[in-house]
């Protein structure tokens, strides 16, 4: 996503009102890594596809490249990784998300396009809610960072914003591990 013109500091860049977000139908009282009711709604509207009220977002979503987390590798892939760094990334446990929160968490049994659900939720989700639009800005932090945001509450509009002069033809950033609220 680039500027097609100069954006002052503040501008609003975009403003997502709250039934353009997918979420858990509800405010969530324990945000983890995975929030199952917003797993299964983000899955319900997958396979509605063009019939989905988000259908150009959930387009997108699938067609994402599977196996992006280290969760989604096989054991050979999580064990290789572990042996190279010798202990497991952060956030928490990044390779056992489907096997440690999904399943249990979750009550869900193994299936592909389910697992590739919440696993796009765990990739681009703000704790419990997906944002059109606003998560498919790329990242980058440091100098090249020029967004900011509103906190992401149930039930209420999402403002991203300039955070500094945006010059025509820059890319437009956002962070997605810089938390305003956390």
């Amino acid at each position: 996503m680039f500027a097609e013109e100069d954006i002052s500091a503040d501008e609003i860049l975009l403003m997502v009102p709250p039934k353009c977000l997918i979420t858990a139908g509800g405010p969530v009282d324990d945000v983890g890594p995975i929030t199952c009711p917003t797993v299964r709604n983000l899955i319900k509207e997958m396979k509605l596809r063009e019939d989905s009220f988000f259908a150009p977002y959930v387009n997108y979503l699938l067609a994402q490249k599977p196996g992006e987390l280290p969760s989604a590798w096989s054991e050979a892939g999580q064990s290789l990784l572990l042996s190279l760094l010798g202990r497991t990334l952060p956030p928490e446990d990044s390779i056992g998300w489907i096997t440690n929160e999904w399943y249990p968490e979750c009550e869900e049994k193994p299936n592909r396009f389910n697992e590739f659900a919440a696993l796009l939720a765990v990739q681009r989700g703000w704790d419990d809610i997906l944002i059109p639009v606003f998560d498919m800005m790329s990242h980058r932090n440091g100098k090249w960072l020029n967004t900011n945001h509103d906190s992401v509450v149930f039930g209420e509009k999402v403002r991203v914003f300039a955070d500094r002069d945006i010059k025509a033809g820059e890319q437009i950033y956002t962070s997605y591990n810089f938390c305003t609220d956390c």
